[in-house]
C-alpha cells in the first residue's frame, strides 16, 4: 500500500482565499503567503471561487492549490435537503441571528451557497491533513464561513481569520447588514484585523480577547534608483485604485489640475472600473501643464516596476471609504511620500514625517495649496527618506509574519 507522503509532514497550513492565486485580485496576500511557507512543511490554498483560469506564479515546492471546487446543486436547489442534512448548522445560525427574521433568512441563503462548496473543500482538507494543521481564512466573509461550518461539523478543531474592512464594516453594505458576519465571528478562534480602525469597528460584536491588529506585511523591494531632488517646477504623481465613485479619482484630477496652474505635473493612474468613461471625459478639459497617463488595470508587479524606474514625488489617495489602504504601504516601500484622505485606517499607513492627512471635506484648491507648499518648501525630499523608514519599521514582511505565525500557533494550541 502506498504511503501518503504529505501526511508524514509535521505541519500543514490551509488558507481559504476569495480567488487567489487566480486572477489579479488579492495581490496584497502574495508576500504574506510566501513568507508563511517558511513556517510550514506544506501550504494548501483553497480559493472560494474561480472566475478565470489565469493563475499567478507561486512556490510549487511548498504550495498546493485546489484548482476546482465542485458545487453541490442539491444543496442549492432544495430547502428540504438543507434542513434535513444540516440541522446542526441551522441551529447554530439561529443563535447568532436572533434579532431579525429578515437577517436570519438572508444569512440562511448565504449559508446555503457556502455549503454547496464546502463538501468539496472538506474532502480536499481530509486528503491532505498532516500531523499538525492550522486553518486560516483570509477574509471574514465566505472563507471564514467555510471554516466555521467545518468547525461546527467537527471536521476541524480551530481556525483563525483576517478582517480587512469591507468584510466587517456593515455601514458599507445594503441595509447596514453583512450576512453570516456574527456567525463567523462567533466560531472563529481569533481575528487578525488589518488596522486599529477595523478592530474598533468589531469591538461591539465579539469578545475583545479574540481581536488583535496584524498589519499585512510587504517584502522590501530591491531596486537601484537614484532619488532626484524634487523640482519646484515639475511634479510626478501616482495614484492606484479601482475607478468607483467612492474612490474619488475625479477629485484627484481636480486637485492636480489646480496644481498644474503653477507647476508642470505628470500624473499616472493605475486602475480601472466603471468610472473610466467619466474620468476620460472629465480630463478632456485639463490644464495644458498636466500630463495624464491612465494605465488601466495592471498587475502589482507592473506597478512596482514603474516605481523602481521612475522618480515619483508623491502618491495621492482621496477615497471617501477605505478599510486600510495597502497601496499606500506599497508606495512607501519605494520611498514615495503619501497624501491621503482621512477615512478608515488610512492614517495608520504612514507617520507624520512620511505623509500628509487631509480631511474629507477639504476642497481641491485646499489640497492643491498643500501640495504646492510641500514642493516650494522642499519637504517632499525629506519625506521620501522617512517613507521607506516608516515602511521598514512597521510593515516589513519578515517581522510582521513572525508575529502573525506565532499567534496562529497559539490560537491552534
Amino acid at each position: 500500500m502506498g504511503v501518503n507522503i504529505s501526511r508524514m509532514s509535521s505541519k500543514h497550513l490551509f488558507i481559504i482565499t476569495m480567488e487567489y492565486p487566480f486572477g489579479k485580485a488579492e495581490a496584497f496576500l502574495e508576500d504574506e503567503i510566501e513568507e508563511l511557507c517558511h513556517y510550514y512543511d506544506k501550504v494548501f490554498i483553497i480559493p472560494y471561487w474561480k472566475q478565470t483560469d489565469d493563475i499567478r506564479p507561486y512556490n510549487e515546492a511548498k504550495i498546493q492549490v485546489l484548482n476546482e471546487i465542485e458545487i453541490d446543486q442539491k444543496v442549492l436547489n432544495s430547502k428540504l435537503q438543507l434542513f434535513l442534512k444540516h440541522g446542526k448548522l441551522i441551529r447554530a445560525l439561529r443563535k447568532t441571528e436572533r434579532s431579525s427574521v429578515t437577517h436570519f433568512k438572508t444569512s440562511l441563503s448565504h449559508l446555503k451557497n457556502v455549503l454547496a462548496r464546502t463538501e468539496s473543500i472538506e474532502k480536499f482538507i481530509e486528503e491532505n491533513k498532516g500531523q499538525e494543521n492550522h486553518f486560516f481564512a483570509m477574509w471574514m466573509s465566505a472563507p471564514a464561513s467555510v471554516l466555521a461550518i467545518l468547525k461546527i461539523n467537527d471536521i476541524i478543531d480551530r481556525f483563525v481569520s483576517r478582517a480587512h474592512g469591507y468584510d466587517v464594516e456593515e455601514r458599507r453594505h445594503h441595509n447596514n447588514y453583512i450576512p453570516l458576519l456574527r456567525f463567523n465571528l462567533k466560531h472563529t478562534d481569533h481575528v487578525y484585523c488589518n488596522s486599529k480602525y477595523t478592530l474598533d469597528s468589531l469591538s461591539d460584536k465579539v469578545e475583545k480577547q479574540k481581536l488583535s491588529v496584524s498589519y499585512l506585511g510587504l517584502k522590501k523591494p530591491e531596486y537601484n534608483k537614484s532619488t532626484e531632488v524634487t523640482s519646484s517646477e515639475n511634479l510626478t504623481v501616482v495614484s492606484v485604485s479601482n475607478l468607483y465613485p467612492f474612490k474619488r479619482v475625479d477629485k484627484v484630477f481636480q486637485v492636480l489640475n489646480k496644481v498644474a496652474e503653477k507647476k508642470n505635473v505628470k500624473w499616472t493612474h493605475f486602475g480601472d472600473g466603471e468610472q473610466m468613461p467619466v474620468l476620460k471625459q472629465l480630463i478632456e478639459d485639463k490644464n495644458e501643464n498636466l500630463i495624464i497617463d491612465l494605465k488601466g488595470a495592471v498587475s502589482r508587479n507592473e506597478i512596482f516596476n514603474f516605481y523602481s524606474i521612475n522618480d515619483v514625488d508623491l502618491f495621492i489617495h482621496l477615497s471617501e471609504s477605505e478599510g486600510f489602504g495597502y497601496s499606500m504601504v506599497e508606495a512607501q516601500s519605494f520611498g514615495i511620500p503619501v497624501l491621503v484622505a482621512d477615512t478608515g485606517g488610512t492614517k495608520e499607513t504612514f507617520s507624520v514625517e512620511s505623509g500628509v492627512l487631509v480631511s474629507q471635506d477639504q476642497t481641491a484648491k485646499d489640497i492643491a495649496d498643500i501640495i504646492n507648499d510641500l514642493v516650494d518648501r522642499n519637504l517632499l525630499d525629506k519625506m521620501k527618506t522617512v517613507s521607506q523608514k516608516n515602511f521598514l519599521e512597521k510593515f516589513e514582511i519578515k517581522q510582521s509574519v513572525t508575529a502573525l505565525q506565532s499567534s496562529i500557533t497559539k490560537s491552534h494550541a
